[in-house]
């Protein structure tokens, strides 16, 4: 497995900020990365966002829970993950460029994950707008299939 640019991002990361993750489980916050920045595309962590960002973290626990963690670990995964996701979001200009250029490389690597990351952005982003996707949702998502080459075919 080649988790060389993840492993870099993941150094650099807990540096500063330790967290009980390991470097598989920081491999999904960066895959989960750009989701989040699709939410919150409009800048304001507002309630509304909150409650998309903790159902995001949710669903990282039940894929924890399904690879076998019990739901306890799984919980505690997925709580860090939401506080994981949220310190992310207020610290977008310190590690944006940094999470989208290791996650470009990691999909180079494992392009079969590109399909799972835009299904999960169109239903986070479908989700949190109750009249549909906005502007900036979409200027967010453009900018990201471009940057993560997310419309590649994948066999």
């Amino acid at each position: 497995m080649n988790l060389n640019a993840v492993n870099e991002l993941f150094q650099l990361y807990f540096k500063d900020r330790p967290a009980n993750l390991d470097i598989h489980q920081f491999t999904l916050l960066v895959e989960f990365f750009p989701t989040a920045l699709v939410v919150l595309c409009d800048g304001v962590l507002d309630e509304e966002e909150k409650i998309y960002i903790n159902r995001l973290a949710k669903s990282v626990g039940n894929i924890f829970r399904e690879d076998g963690y019990s739901p306890q670990k799984a919980e505690e995964l997925s709580k860090i993950f939401g506080e994981e996701l949220e310190y992310l979001i207020h610290h977008q200009e310190t590690w944006k460029d940094d999470f989208l250029e290791t996650l470009r490389t990691h999909l180079a690597h494992y392009p079969e994950q590109k399909d799972n990351i835009l299904d999960t952005i169109y239903l986070f982003a479908e989700a949190s707008k109750e009249d549909g996707l906005g502007v900036p949702e979409q200027t967010m998502i453009s900018f990201l299939k471009d940057t993560l080459n997310l419309e590649e075919n994948i066999s």
